[in-house]
């Protein structure tokens, strides 16, 4: 009788899982699709803005006047978060200004010539203009950190006429000191991204000469504005501006003198704006801190269409909205960024 019972028992067990299997749904699996996130949400950019001037001063001759020039290098460098560089733009202002004669009104950068430079005929490369000879430098640089950019094994090559990589000895032999200082400069002073995804670098340079007075000698003057900006579409999402401003004066015996000087964010307090200002934060470096800060979030026509007039004691126009905030003429900082931003990638 047990024996039977326990047939009849599994019996049971064995109809019920049929059942319970029978009831199970017949629906078409859900697959959960396979994607590839290619944007690196905690890849958070960083931005900077570095430069190195060097002046060079010529004495007069019995066919030429004195003159003095002016390089200032200077560099865009984007960083991921990582530290190593995701993107690179380097150019150098050179002008040159005579203690005789006119001054130029008309200052393009060595990347804005192209092959009016006229680097190409002097070099031993297929692609041998600066313009050329800096891209491939700029693509080198991409992906290593910056320590792996100033370190790297440097040689004069080709008839180069000042040291480059070793690895560029086909497509970059014109010294890249300078280029390498800059960079390091911009990756230092190199801030949030703030969600920009494309960035620009340009510059506008203006240039003067002071005649001799009675009780003062002649001069020169070189001011250079440059601009990185860094836009989510047509968005201003960061922006950084400086200006190398650099002079010389003529000596007792004619010579010109001069050294070049840090740049005017670099001066900081030293720089000796505030006293002349009527604002609270009147040193150069609090109102470009100022205006900088007023861009992000603007396109760059509303910066560029902005209403702007005379404030407090500026010298100069600057947008109404900032009459507590900059009150310095904006004019050239405007003009390099919507530059840059022409530029971006």
């Amino acid at each position: 009788m047990k024996k039977l019972l326990a047939v009849l028992l599994t019996v049971f067990m064995v109809f019920g899982l049929v059942a319970c299997s029978n009831n199970t749904t017949t629906d078409e699996p859900v697959n959960t699709p396979t994607t590839t996130d290619t944007t690196d949400s905690t890849n958070e950019l960083t931005v900077g803005l570095g430069s190195v001037t060097s002046v060079s001063n010529t004495e007069a001759t019995e066919d030429a006047a004195a003159k003095t020039q002016f390089n200032t290098t200077y560099a865009m460098v984007v960083l991921n978060a990582d530290g190593t560089i995701a993107q690179v733009k380097v150019d150098v202002a050179q002008n040159t200004i005579s203690f005789e004669g006119e001054v130029a009104t008309e200052t393009p950068t060595k990347y804005e010539k192209k092959e009016a430079y006229g680097m190409a005929s002097a070099s031993s490369l297929e692609k041998g203009e600066w313009y050329q000879q800096i891209e491939a430098f700029e693509a080198w640089c991409v992906g290593k950190t910056v320590a792996e950019v100033t370190g790297a094994e440097v040689a004069v090559q080709g008839n180069g006429h000042g040291e480059s990589p070793v690895d560029l000895a086909t497509s970059c032999t014109m010294s890249t000191g300078d280029f390498t200082a800059a960079i390091e400069k911009a990756a230092a002073n190199a801030v949030s991204a703030n969600g920009a995804t494309t960035f620009g670098l340009s510059s506008v340079t203006s240039l003067k000469l002071t005649e001799a007075t009675d009780d003062a000698a002649a001069k020169t003057q070189a001011n250079t504005t440059m601009s990185v900006v860094g836009l989510d579409g047509e968005t201003v999402k960061v922006v950084i501006t400086d200006v190398a401003q650099n002079g010389t004066s003529l000596d007792e015996n004619g010579a010109p003198v001069g050294e070049a000087a840090p740049t005017k964010l670099e001066k900081q307090y030293d720089y000796g704006m505030a006293s002349a200002s009527s604002l609270e934060k009147g040193e150069w470096f609090e109102q470009i801190a100022a205006y900088n800060a007023w861009c992000v979030d603007k396109t760059v026509a509303e910066i560029e269409s902005a209403e702007v007039a005379v404030q407090g004691n500026g010298h100069g126009d600057s947008p109404v909205d900032l009459a507590t905030s900059c009150t310095m003429s904006t004019g050239d900082f405007t003009a390099a960024l919507v530059k840059a931003a022409a530029v971006a990638k």
